[in-house]
Parts: structure tokens; C-alpha cells; sequence
């Protein structure tokens, strides 16, 4: 899954190989190495703390401005018990700017949602149920794009943002989930008009109004990817989304959400641990001239609370 150029890097081993390699090419550009070290512990101690724990004192430094900028890093994996809120994050900005674009154009949303009758679903099962349904609803022009969640209780539940025309919930939703799979038990409506933001932040400030995208987000963080593994999962990947969903995919929804938190991401990053620098951080910290803000994954859980 290929990263958008210049952010910062968010899995430890491979980036901060690809950070030096970049750096080798350019004996001129600068390093983290060239600069003083009480600029760098400045820009650590403002970064917000990352709450992951598998990459604790790593964090991308940008070493092209002055003074350096710096942003934690994350493992970025739905098994990660914080990464996974941040993931959430990115979905819910994937999804409420679909909506939006969608809407913005004159084409309506529906929030569709298809349960496992039997309750004994496994979640390759429902995925190949939901390859049915799609091709059905396809064939007559009543299901375009779509972006997913799966939700796991007692039963397996998908919910999901899709385009298309109308479809009437007795006389042709129900009869063709039942004949992909489903059981009797669906529903489908539209979604209230959501005007696009130019930034995460006026999405989540429209979420009352509009929480269909919100809503979406929290069922990926009900079920953790032990409990979809459980059900069969070979891959955890509880969200997913057509190839033309106008919000784009979690690649791009996690560009966006370290973006705008982070601030501008263009520009020559690189891996550093605080550890190099503990001297300095110590120093800070009684002083305290700096103060951190909060996690994103902080933020992102707060908001995700159901």
C-alpha cells in the first residue's frame, strides 16, 4: 500500500531504512544529525505522544525546516489496540467525504444494513454473500459505489454507505439479500444532507447532524481482530470500499487525518528515537517550557466513544 509522498513515515523498520537510502542519494540535504540537539528535543517534547505500543520513542522528524518538526510514529495496524481508532478515524474522513461529494452532485446516499440469519456466518461467507448481493443489485441498477464496515456480535451484521437508486426495503432489498445469503432481517434509508468540509475537523463538527459516517467508524472499533478472526477472517480488513467511492480509500484517509494533525507533510523526513536525545527531553521536562498536544489516538477515541 503505497504511502503519499513526503508524509511521515508510520512503520518503523522499512521507512527508516527508506529515510536513510533517500538521505545517501543527497550528501547536501539535511540530517537529523546536523541539527543542534536542543532543536530537536524541542520538537519531540511538542509532538503529541503516540500511544502505540509497539513503536514507543520513535518519531519522524522533518529536518528540511527550521525549526524541525516532528510527529510520532505508529504501527498502524487494526491489531493494534490505539492504531485502530486512529484507522477508524481515517474511515469515518473516507466516508463522510463520499457522502458529501456524492451528495454535492445530486446523487443520493442510503445507509444499508444486512445481518447473517442463521447467526453462523463466518466472515468469508458474509464477504461472499455481500459479492452476490452486490452482483444482483448491480445488475438492476440499484447499488453503484459502496464503503463497508463489518460489525460482529452474536451475529454478523454489514453496514454500508451506498449510491444507486431506490430500493424498496419489503418488495426488493429483503428477497434479494435472502437469495445472496442474508437473512430477512435488513434495512435500508437515507442518509441526511451532509455539506462538505474542507478539513477533518468541520466533518466531525457535522457528525450530530449526519452521523451515519460516525457510525460507520464505531463499528470498526467494536470488534477488535481477535473476535474477526474468530469468525474466519484471514485478513482483518473490516472496512472496505469501491474502487470509485468519491472519499478515496484508508490510504488516503490516513494521509489526511496525520496531515491535518500533524501539519504540513511535504518535505525530507526521518526516523529518530527519543532515546538519543534523553538528555535534553530531561531537561525540558523540568524546565517545562513545552507542552505536548493530545494523541490523536486519544482523539480519536474520544470521538469514537460510542
Amino acid at each position: 500500500m503505497e504511502k503519499p509522498e513526503g508524509s511521515p513515515p508510520s512503520l518503523v523498520s522499512r521507512e527508516a531504512s527508506a529515510a536513510s537510502a533517500a538521505g545517501s542519494k543527497d550528501k547536501r540535504a539535511a540530517r537529523s544529525g546536523d541539527l543542534p540537539a536542543h532543536a530537536v528535543a524541542m520538537a519531540l517534547t511538542k509532538a503529541p505522544a503516540s500511544r502505540c505500543p509497539r513503536t514507543g520513542g520513535l518519531f519522524a522528524l522533518r529536518v528540511d525546516v527550521s525549526p524541525p518538526v516532528a510527529a510520532p510514529v505508529s504501527c498502524r495496524t487494526w491489531d493494534c489496540p490505539t492504531c485502530r481508532h486512529v484507522k477508524a478515524l481515517a474511515a469515518f474522513a473516507v466516508v463522510s467525504d463520499g457522502i458529501a461529494r456524492y451528495q454535492a452532485a445530486g446523487t443520493r446516499v442510503r445507509f444499508l444494513t444486512l445481518t447473517d440469519g442463521e447467526g453462523s456466518m463466518t466472515v468469508p461467507e458474509l464477504y461472499a454473500a455481500w459479492s452476490r448481493f452486490r452482483q444482483r443489485m448491480r445488475r438492476r441498477e440499484m447499488l453503484d459505489e459502496y464503503a463497508l464496515a463489518i460489525e460482529v456480535g452474536s451475529r454478523l451484521h454489514l453496514h454500508a454507505c451506498i449510491t444507486g437508486r431506490f430500493i424498496d426495503q419489503a418488495h426488493e432489498l429483503v428477497p434479494h439479500a435472502e437469495a445472496a445469503g442474508f437473512g430477512r432481517i435488513a434495512d435500508i434509508r437515507a442518509v441526511p444532507p451532509l455539506a462538505r468540509a474542507d478539513t477533518l475537523a468541520g466533518y466531525i463538527t457535522r457528525a450530530e447532524k449526519s452521523s451515519d459516517a460516525l457510525q460507520l467508524a464505531r463499528y470498526l472499533t467494536k470488534s477488535t481482530a481477535e473476535e474477526l478472526r474468530d469468525r474466519g477472517a484471514k485478513r482483518v480488513r473490516p472496512l472496505r470500499v469501491s474502487r470509485k467511492w468519491e472519499g478515496g480509500g484508508l490510504t488516503e484517509g490516513w494521509a489526511r487525518v496525520k496531515r491535518e494533525w500533524y501539519g504540513e507533510s511535504e518535505g525530507k523526513w526521518e526516523v529518530v528515537h527519543a532515546s538519543q536525545y534523553r538528555p535534553q527531553l530531561e531537561r525540558l521536562e523540568r524546565m517545562r517550557l513545552v507542552a505536548a498536544r493530545p494523541s490523536l489516538e486519544d482523539v480519536a477515541t474520544d470521538l469514537l466513544a460510542a
